[in-house]
C-alpha cells in the first residue's frame, strides 16, 4: 500500500493523458493537411526563384527578361495565396459568391503557370514537369469549384 498513490485526482489526471497527448497530434495533422497547397505553392515559388536565378548565372537572358520573369514569379504568388484563401473561406462557408472569386483568380493562375510551363525564357525540364503537375491542380479544383457553387447557389436558394 506504500506504493500507490490514493490520490483520487492524480488517478484522473493519469487517465486524462493519454486523451490530452492524441488531441495536438490531430490538431497538428490538421494543420498540416488544410496547408498543403500554401506549402506546394511556397515551394514551388522557391525552387521557381533558385532555378531563375540558376539560369542568370549560367545563361544569357535578353535585356529585361530576367526582371520580367521574377516579377511575374511574384504576382503569381501573391495571386495563388489570394486565390486559396477565397477557396477555402468560400468552402467553410459554402458561399457561392467567394467560390465565384476562387474561380475568377483560377484564370490569371494558370495563366501565369502557363506561361512557366511553355513561354518563359529558359525552362529546365523539372520545371515543366512541376509545373505542368499545378496546372492539372488546378484545373480539377477549377471544375470542382465550379460544382460547388453550383450546390453553395442552390442552397442559398433554398434558404
Amino acid at each position: 500500500m506504500e506504493g500507490t498513490n490514493m490520490d483520487p485526482s492524480s488517478n484522473a489526471a493519469s487517465q486524462n493523458q493519454p486523451q490530452n497527448q492524441s488531441q495536438p497530434a490531430q490538431q497538428k495533422s490538421n494543420i498540416i493537411t488544410k496547408s498543403i497547397p500554401k506549402n506546394f505553392i511556397i515551394f514551388w515559388a522557391i525552387l521557381t526563384l533558385i532555378f531563375l536565378y540558376y539560369k542568370r548565372y549560367l545563361l544569357i537572358y535578353p535585356t529585361g527578361y530576367f526582371e520580367l520573369e521574377f516579377v511575374g514569379i511574384a504576382i503569381t504568388l501573391s495571386v495563388q495565396y489570394f486565390r486559396l484563401f477565397c477557396g477555402s473561406r468560400g468552402n467553410k462557408n459554402e458561399a457561392s459568391l467567394i467560390t465565384f472569386f476562387f474561380i475568377l483568380l483560377c484564370l490569371p493562375c494558370l495563366i501565369g503557370h502557363i506561361y512557366y510551363v511553355i513561354l518563359q525564357t529558359y525552362a529546365l525540364a523539372f520545371e515543366v514537369i512541376m509545373g505542368v503537375i499545378i496546372v492539372l491542380c488546378i484545373i480539377i479544383e477549377l471544375l470542382l469549384a465550379f460544382f460547388a457553387s453550383i450546390d453553395f447557389r442552390s442552397l442559398e436558394k433554398a434558404q
